[in-house]
């Protein structure tokens, strides 16, 4: 990877970043906000009683939420801040699962004369260029997705799924390629 798309990437997290923060506070709670924080803050027997409850919704991230809130308190800014973080860590995850899924045209053979080897690394050179581009560029529209903006700004657990699923692909990709467990 060459110096510049890594820079492209992280300016690009950056501002889906304060994308994403600036405003976290502006609204007050929804009503599923407010659930949020009192599913974390109550009782911890009785947020695990949710695991048994048929319909409960995230219980996981409610207990992901407690010691969150343990030190940073429960205010609006609070409770969306991980979402937000999530939403940023997308940004980075949509721009190496691109790397990883699309295709990288290299020619048969890289021996061989001397000029065929430089032809073939020329080649692949262009064409690690375009899949930077490429993978970039779905990077750019996962930053500023409106919908990905909406999740990150939430106090749920959306955005935190999301990402986890790019991180899920991302492993199962590098496994793919690396062989073995």
């Amino acid at each position: 990877m060459t110096r510049r798309p890594s820079l492209l990437v992280v300016l690009l997290t950056l501002a889906a970043f304060a994308w994403r923060v600036q405003g976290l506070a502006r609204q007050s709670l929804w009503r599923d906000e407010v659930d949020a924080i009192y599913f974390a803050t109550r009782h911890l027997p009785e947020t695990l009683r949710m695991f048994l409850s048929p319909g409960q919704n995230g219980p996981l991230y409610f207990l992901a939420l407690r010691p969150w809130f343990g030190l940073v308190g429960s205010s609006e800014f609070a409770l969306r801040y991980p979402s937000a973080l999530a939403g940023t860590l997308g940004v980075i995850l949509v721009w190496q699962v691109g790397r990883k899924l699309l295709p990288l045209h290299l020619p048969d053979t890289l021996v061989g004369p001397a000029e065929h080897a430089r032809r073939a690394a020329q080649t692949h050179a262009q064409a690690r260029g375009a899949q930077d581009r490429a993978a970039l560029l779905g990077a750019l529209f996962f930053a500023f997705n409106p919908y990905q903006l909406w999740y990150s700004q939430e106090g749920k657990m959306y955005a935190l799924i999301t990402t986890l699923v790019l991180l899920a692909t991302w492993w199962w990709l590098e496994g793919i390629a690396r062989g073995g467990w």
